[in-house]
C-alpha cells in the first residue's frame, strides 16, 4: 500500500509539473508572418507588431519589448542584419535591435534610415531596403547608417509608361560577395549589377525570350516576383512559374514542369522548388531531384543553410536534407492566468472535467491540481464548439456549405465526423412559426417578421413586427393561415432531406420548358439584375439558346455546383428568407437562405438551405425543401423567378458556357 500511494503521489507530482510548464501559444490566427534566421541560428517570428525570438525551438518563444508605434500597421519584413543585430520593417519604417550579452534586446539607432518594405541581408553586415519605389538603400555596418546606391533611372523614366501607374522593385538578391546581384520589378523587367546597383543592365526575362506563352493583355501586367542566384545561375519566378539559367548565356528554361508556389536557394547548392502549396523538392544545378517532402501549406517560409524554415497557425517546421522536425510556437515569457481562464465564459464540462477551446488547442483543467494545462491540439482552428449531453462538438470551417461536425472523444483524444442520425426534429410538434424577409447592408436595413400561432388544426397569423420602413410590401400577400398538417410535413421533410438526397420529381425538360427558356433569357436582357449581356457577342443570342436544344432534363449534380458557388458570394448587403419553427418542448429549428447584393448566381428553388437546430447546423440541397416551401407559401415567399423550370435551365446552360 505504501509503494502505491508513493507512486501516486510521484505521478501527481510529475502532472503538476507539466501543468506548471503551460505556456501560451503564440497567436497567428489573421496575422501577418514575417522568419528571420541569423548566422547563428536564432530564429525571429514576426506577427503584427510583435517579434518572438528563439535559440532553441523546443524551448519555447520569448518577445521582443517593442516601442513601436504604429496604427494600423504590422511587421513588413524582417533580417538578421549580423550575428547579433535584428532590423524590422513596421508599416514602412524600420526598427533595429542589438542582443546585449546577457541576451536581451536593446534598440539600436540608426542614421538615414529610410522608408522602406523589404528587406536583404547576407548576415554579415551589408544590408539592403528598398519599398514601393524605383530606390535602393545600403548599409555596410548591420543597418547603423544607410545610404543610397541605386535610384533605377530606367525604372523611374518609364513611370509614365506603365500600366499598373508605376515601377516598382519586387525582390533584389545579391550573392556572396555583395557586388553581384539581380533586380526584379513589376512589368516584367530583370536588371542585373556587378557592383551593388553602381551600374545596372537590363537582361531578358523568361517572357521576353518566350520561355512560357501569355496573351498580350496579360503579358502587360507580368512581372518578376522573386529572384536568385546559385553560384553561376540566376533563377526567377515569373507569373507562378520558376525558370533558370546560366550566367555566362541568358537562355531562361523552366525549373519544374508546372507552375511554382515559390522558389528559394539553400547552402548555396540546392534549388528549393514548391510546384504546390503542399510539396518541397530539392534539385541541384543541373536540375537533378535530389529530395522531395511535404510540407504545411500557404505558409511563409525561408530557405537558410541546410533548411527551409515553414510556420503554420500552431508549430515551426524545420524541413531540409538533414530530415524534417516540428516544434510546438508556445511563448516562454507568458503563462495562462488560472484567475483569468476560470473567468472565461464558455467553459463546458465534460465527466466532471472542465475544459474550453483557445485558438487550435483544448485547455482542461486538473481535478488533482485545479490548474488548466492543454489537453490537445487539431490541425485546424475549431469553428463553433460547444457541448451538448455530456459530448464535445466543433466545425472546421466558417462556411455553412463546406463546414463538416465533428465529435470528440474526450477521454480517447480523438474526433470523428458527426454521424447525424436518422431524426432530430421531424415529429415535433409546431406551436408557433415566423415567416422573416430582412435587408441589411451598410446603407440600408429593413425586414418584415409575420408571426404564426397554432390554434387547433391551423397556424394563424397573429401580427407583423417590421424593422426599418418595408417599401417592398413583402409578404403582404403570404397566407394568413397555414394547415399545421402542411407545416409538420415540411418540417419532416427539412429533417429527413439531411440524411439522404431526392430527386426533384419533374426533371424532364419538355418544349414548352424551352419556350419559356428562351422567354426567359429575353427577359434576362433587360433586366438591370442579371449581368449576362458580358458573355454575349453582337447579335449573338444563339449563344444562349442552342445549348438548351441538348439539355434533356435537370441535373442534380449541375444544380448543386450551382448552389455551393453561389453560397460562397460575400457582399456588404444581404437579403435573407427564413423561416422559424418553435416546437412545442421549447426547441427550435431555422430554415434560411442568404442571396447577396449583386449576386447572379441563386440556387435554383434555393438550394442550397441552410439548417440551424440549436447548436447543430447543416445544409441541404435538396429541391423537395424549396419546391414544398414555394407550394405551401403559395408562391408570396420566394421571388418566383428563382422557382422557375427555366431559371434551372439558365443555370445548366452558363455552366456549359463558362465551365
Amino acid at each position: 500500500m505504501k509503494q502505491l500511494i508513493i507512486i501516486v503521489m510521484s505521478l501527481l507530482a510529475i502532472i503538476a509539473r507539466a501543468q506548471e510548464d503551460y505556456r501560451e501559444r503564440i497567436n497567428l490566427h489573421w496575422t501577418s508572418q514575417e522568419l528571420a534566421i541569423s548566422p547563428k541560428g536564432i530564429i525571429a517570428l514576426g506577427t503584427n507588431t510583435t517579434i518572438y525570438v528563439t535559440d532553441a525551438p523546443e524551448k519555447g518563444w520569448r518577445g521582443i519589448p517593442m516601442s513601436v508605434n504604429r496604427i494600423g500597421s504590422s511587421i513588413e519584413d524582417l533580417c538578421w542584419s549580423s550575428e547579433n543585430v535584428l532590423i524590422a520593417s513596421v508599416g514602412g519604417k524600420l526598427y533595429a535591435w542589438e542582443i546585449a550579452d546577457d541576451g536581451t534586446f536593446k534598440p539600436l539607432a540608426m542614421s538615414n534610415a529610410p522608408n522602406a518594405y523589404d528587406l536583404r541581408s547576407d548576415g554579415h553586415g551589408r544590408v539592403w531596403a528598398w519599398g514601393l519605389n524605383t530606390w535602393v538603400f545600403y548599409s555596410s555596418d548591420s543597418g547603423r547608417s544607410w545610404n543610397e546606391v541605386a535610384h533605377i533611372q530606367e525604372l523611374k523614366d518609364l513611370d509614365n509608361q506603365s500600366i499598373l501607374g508605376t515601377h516598382y522593385i519586387n525582390d533584389l538578391y545579391f550573392d556572396n560577395n555583395g557586388k553581384r546581384g539581380l533586380i526584379g520589378s513589376n512589368n516584367n523587367e530583370l536588371y542585373l549589377t556587378l557592383d551593388n546597383c553602381k551600374t545596372l543592365q537590363r537582361i531578358p526575362t523568361p517572357l521576353d525570350q518566350k520561355a512560357y506563352q501569355h496573351d498580350e493583355e496579360a503579358a502587360k501586367r507580368t512581372s518578376i516576383n522573386k529572384v536568385r542566384i546559385l553560384g553561376d545561375y540566376y533563377i526567377v519566378e515569373q507569373d507562378h512559374k520558376s525558370f533558370i539559367t546560366s550566367t555566362k548565356d541568358i537562355r531562361w528554361r523552366p525549373t519544374n514542369g508546372s507552375d511554382t508556389s515559390d522558389i528559394d536557394v539553400m547552402s548555396n547548392r540546392f534549388i528549393v522548388i514548391r510546384p504546390d502549396a503542399g510539396t518541397v523538392r530539392l534539385l541541384d544545378e543541373k536540375l537533378n531531384l535530389v529530395n522531395e517532402f511535404k510540407v504545411p501549406e500557404n505558409k511563409r517560409n525561408i530557405a537558410y543553410g541546410d533548411d527551409m524554415y515553414i510556420i503554420d497557425e500552431t508549430s515551426l517546421h524545420i524541413c531540409g536534407i538533414h530530415g524534417n522536425q516540428r516544434y510546438e510556437l508556445l511563448r516562454m515569457d507568458q503563462e495562462i492566468d488560472p484567475k483569468h481562464a476560470d473567468e472565461r465564459p464558455d467553459i463546458f464540462t465534460i465527466d466532471g472535467q472542465e475544459f474550453y477551446f483557445n485558438n487550435y488547442d483544448l485547455i482542461a483543467k486538473s481535478k488533482a491540481t485545479g490548474k488548466w494545462y492543454r489537453y490537445m491540439t487539431f490541425d485546424f482552428e475549431p469553428v463553433e464548439p460547444f457541448a451538448d449531453k455530456g459530448k464535445a462538438f466543433l466545425y472546421d470551417n466558417y462556411s455553412d456549405y463546406e463546414k463538416t461536425l465533428y465529435q470528440l472523444n474526450i477521454k480517447e483524444k480523438t474526433m470523428k465526423p458527426f454521424e447525424w442520425p436518422s431524426e432530430m426534429f421531424g415529429r415535433k410538434k409546431v406551436v408557433t412559426m415566423q415567416v422573416i424577409n430582412t435587408v441589411n447592408g451598410c446603407f440600408e436595413n429593413f425586414g418584415i417578421y409575420k408571426r404564426y400561432r397554432l390554434q387547433g388544426d391551423k397556424l394563424v397569423w397573429v401580427k407583423d413586427s417590421t424593422i426599418g420602413n418595408n417599401v417592398k410590401g413583402t409578404y403582404a400577400n403570404l397566407p394568413k393561415q397555414f394547415k399545421a398538417s402542411d407545416i409538420q410535413r415540411l418540417v419532416a421533410l427539412i429533417d429527413e432531406s439531411r440524411s439522404h438526397q431526392q430527386t426533384y420529381p419533374d426533371t424532364l425538360i419538355t418544349d414548352e420548358d424551352r419556350a419559356e427558356y428562351v422567354k426567359f433569357i429575353d427577359e434576362f436582357l433587360e433586366d438591370d439584375d442579371f449581368d449576362i449581356i458580358e458573355y454575349m457577342d453582337e447579335n449573338n443570342n444563339d449563344k444562349w439558346i442552342a445549348p438548351c436544344q441538348q439539355i434533356t432534363a435537370l441535373s442534380e449534380s449541375c444544380l448543386k455546383q450551382v448552389g455551393k458557388e453561389a453560397s460562397r458570394y460575400l457582399s456588404t448587403g444581404v437579403e435573407t428568407y427564413k423561416i422559424v419553427f418553435t416546437f412545442k418542448d421549447g426547441s427550435a429549428m431555422s430554415c434560411h437562405y442568404h442571396k447577396y447584393a449583386g449576386q447572379e448566381k441563386v440556387g435554383y428553388l434555393f438550394t442550397p438551405w441552410t439548417i440551424t437546430f440549436g447548436n447543430y447546423v447543416y445544409q441541404t440541397d435538396d429541391l423537395h425543401v424549396g419546391s414544398l416551401i414555394n407550394q405551401i407559401t403559395q408562391g408570396k415567399m420566394l421571388d418566383q423567378r428563382y422557382c422557375s423550370k427555366a431559371y434551372a435551365i439558365y443555370q445548366m446552360v452558363e455552366q456549359q458556357i463558362n465551365h
